[in-house]
């Protein structure tokens, strides 16, 4: 791997690892993201959350360290996914 590889694997390797995908030098579709991003939400969803089903959450429960952990993870997911939107685009432009 030159150089210019090792630095690209450098940026996308992180945020693919938030996201549970296999490192690599090229970023994921769009679609393989989309999919990643929502197994990753899925997975770490609470299941005091899960049972919720929308409906609104008393606010004890939105106080539960479970869900505000959960609120923490899932903005990690988002940003790493914004992230690899991000570098494809400008590898695009």
């Amino acid at each position: 791997m030159d150089q210019q590889q090792q630095a690209r694997a450098a940026m996308i390797n992180p945020h693919l690892k938030t996201l549970g995908l296999p490192e690599t030098v090229e970023i994921p579709t769009p679609q393989e993201l989309e999919k990643a991003h929502q197994k990753a939400v899925s997975d770490s969803t609470p299941k005091k959350l899960k049972d919720a089903h929308g409906l609104p959450l008393p606010r004890a429960l939105k106080n539960h360290p479970d869900i505000q952990e959960f609120d923490e993870h899932k903005k990690k997911l988002d940003a790493a996914k914004q992230a690899l939107q991000n570098l494809a685009s400008t590898q695009q432009a």
